[in-house]
């Protein structure tokens, strides 16, 4: 008589009694087979030998994971696979049969960056799973009285791997990407497979790629990405500039019904001192998405924009809500971005003010753009207008390097268009706005403009992205003041500030999330700086008992959110001609704003700016004066994110004179 296994008796009777005797937790249990993994007789386990119990599994799964199997089976046990966070290991392939599903435990996942399957800087591992679906509970943590937002809760989270492949998996649901590429100490994620995956109803994106080097990605879909932004199916966004995004492929694969963009390309935290950026997409398309692809390269304020190149071949974008393709900005020496056969289809339809093809330069961005080829590529219009569309929200930039040919199709009629610079310079005339160097005196030292102020201290204007203000104070003063952190639309708003003493010194004051009161004691008199970076949310100091200024030493662009009112800055004695450079962001963001003399006389206004320069030519003044703009709401459009710019001038700007700074003597 052959041996059975008392186990596998148990969970027999188990299985036909529907646990009437208590014992669901012992199903598939098999402590030999266990105890021979364990010594080394088997390379190959199923996960149920550790106990499958359909309430909740996560015991058995992690042990069999944890154990010296190279290979791990985790069978169709005929209901879900209940569990809490796993943790994966190198040397490892975990095969999923048909049917299976693993399901993220409801109520768990409590912590922000909790991932239903994580892998730290392992190596040589492989998830298996044609027709098997990892899959968590997005609803759940989008309602805020149950969990704390947040964007990291991913379904596959890889931080810093090696030699991975991701294959035949269906990745729902969760609070956060499908997968995850991210950094962990350990450099880039090298040498991923991502095949035949399907990405479905993620919160954030369908596929996030922090830092990869040798990534390719096969045959997979993204689709129905829907909950925080940016909701694309895959997103290419390093967080430093010393990660990396090169050698990576994506081949066959769809993008579509997200929330976001079908194809993004964030690459605004490299910089010239990044490794270069080499990308390829191979017979991709993208349908019914927000976008079809968009790529952002300009890089950080000082540090340059990065090298490379990404080259999309073969590739179709149908139907977005906004644009087909996008390039907002692309400096001349920055990125080469080559479409190579590629076809658009009905872009931005809704909006015959707005080309199916868009280029954009920033506000705060001065740099010519551009380096876009488009080497025998379509675009089928239902609206009767250009192909491409530029949009300068700095002012005065110049669109060049855009090349190849288009054949442009609109009811039934087809054109064939030869991109070179006369036709574009013909469709996009630039105003050459004077250029300004920047001030000598930007970095300091400063004093007060006003010997003596008690009243008007504060600047409660919003700023976003990086921020920063002087505070005067005197050796020995107690500063005290209320910092604000907003969020915009769904942008997270916690904001970590600190201060930089006149010498240099810097002290962290901690995080703001919301209202925070904020002090410290000035242990040196002058300028003391105030550092912050929001992100995407914004950050206001809506009190403090000492003078403060907002200061934009790198760029000298502030970067405003719906100001309304007046703002004044310093112009030195000598000065013969500054300028103020006031843009809006992106189309239907206006601002209407006007310049005054230090006499509150008005010197010239302007309604419905998208980007103008208010230039002043004047005769040397034998003194420093106080000038003033005053901003408010445009006559059509919206007032949002408004940039300023002092040209010629120093970087500062105040609520009030008895705030302002000014170059000290």
């Amino acid at each position: 008589m052959p041996t059975i296994r008392w186990g596998l008796v148990v969970a027999a009777v188990c299985l036909t009694t529907a646990g009437a005797w208590g014992c669901e937790g012992l199903r598939g249990e098999d402590p030999a087979a266990v105890a021979e993994v364990a010594a080394g007789k088997r390379a190959e386990a199923r996960a149920s030998w550790w106990g499958f119990d359909p309430v909740e599994s996560t015991r058995a799964l992690q042990a069999a994971i944890d154990s010296k199997a190279r290979k791990v089976v985790v069978e169709n046990m005929g209901s879900p696979w209940i569990v809490d966070e796993i943790r994966l290991r190198g040397d490892l392939e975990v095969v999923f049969e048909p049917g299976v599903v693993v399901q993220a435990k409801r109520g768990a996942f409590k912590a922000t960056n909790a991932s239903l399957f994580t892998a730290t800087r392992a190596k040589n591992l492989t998830l298996r799973g044609p027709g098997a679906t990892l899959k968590m509970w997005r609803e759940d943590y989008d309602d805020p009285s149950r969990y704390k937002k947040a964007e990291w809760r991913h379904v596959l989270d890889f931080k810093s791997c090696a030699d991975v492949r991701v294959i035949g998996l269906t990745l729902s649901d969760s609070g956060g990407d499908g997968v995850y590429l991210g950094v962990s100490g350990g450099g880039p994620n090298t040498n991923i497979l991502i095949q035949d995956v399907i990405c479905e109803r993620n919160y954030r994106q369908g596929i996030s790629v922090i830092s990869a080097r040798g990534l390719t990605i096969e045959r997979c879909v993204l689709r129905d990405t829907a909950g925080t932004s940016p909701m694309a199916g895959i997103d290419f966004e390093p967080n430093r500039a010393g990660e990396e995004i090169s050698d990576c492929v994506m081949r066959d694969c769809v993008s579509e019904n997200n929330a976001g963009v079908g194809f993004a390309f964030y690459l605004r935290p490299l910089d010239a001192a990044s490794r270069p950026v080499s990308v390829r997409l191979e017979r991709c398309r993208s349908v019914g998405n927000r976008a079809g692809l968009a790529v952002n390269a300009a890089g950080r304020a000082g540090g340059g924009t990065v090298k490379g190149e990404i080259v999309v071949a073969d590739c179709a974008f149908s139907k977005p809500d906004g644009a087909g393709l996008s390039v907002v900005p692309n400096p001349t020496d920055a990125l080469a971005i080559r479409f190579e056969r590629c076809r658009i289809v009905d872009a931005n339809a809704r909006r015959p003010d707005q080309a199916p093809i868009q280029l954009v330069n920033q506000a705060g961005d001065s740099a010519e753009v551009g380096n876009v080829a488009f080497d025998d590529c379509e675009v089928v219009d239902p609206v009767e207008r250009r192909p491409i569309g530029f949009h300068d929200s700095a002012g005065g930039a110049r669109l060049v390097g855009v090349s190849g040919v288009l054949t442009v199709e609109h009811a039934g009629r087809r054109e064939t268009v030869k991109l070179d610079q006369a036709l574009i310079d013909s469709w996009f005339p630039f105003q050459a706005y004077r250029r300004f160097p920047p001030y000598p005196g930007r970095k300091g030292p400063f004093a007060p403009v006003v010997a003596a102020a008690k009243d008007r201290l504060a600047c409660d204007v919003r700023q976003r992205a990086r921020s920063e203000w002087l505070v005067w104070a005197e050796a020995g003063d107690e500063v005290a003041m209320t910092v604000v952190v907003q969020p915009v639309g769904e942008s997270a708003a916690v904001a970590a500030i600190s201060r930089i003493e006149p010498s240099g010194k810097e002290t962290k004051l901690g995080a703001v999330e919301g209202m925070r009161d904020v002090a410290f004691r000035a242990e040196e008199s002058g300028a003391h700086r105030l550092v912050c970076d929001p992100g995407s949310a914004t950050v206001a100091i809506a009190r403090i008992n000492r003078r403060v200024a907002m200061y934009a030493p790198e760029r000298p662009t502030f970067h405003l959110l719906a100001p309304v009112g007046d703002l004044v800055f310093f112009v030195p004695a000598g000065t013969e001609a500054f300028a103020v450079r006031v843009t809006g962001e992106g189309p239907g963001e206006l601002v209407k704003a006007t310049l005054l003399d230090p006499a509150g006389e008005t010197v010239e206004e302007r309604d419905d700016i998208e980007a103008y320069q208010f230039l002043v030519e004047r005769p040397v003044a034998p003194e420093g004066a106080v000038w003033s703009l005053r901003l408010a709401r445009p006559s059509q459009g919206v007032l949002e994110d408004v940039h300023v710019e002092l040209q010629g001038l120093p970087p500062v700007l105040a609520a009030s004179p008895e705030a302002l700074l000014k170059p000290a003597p």
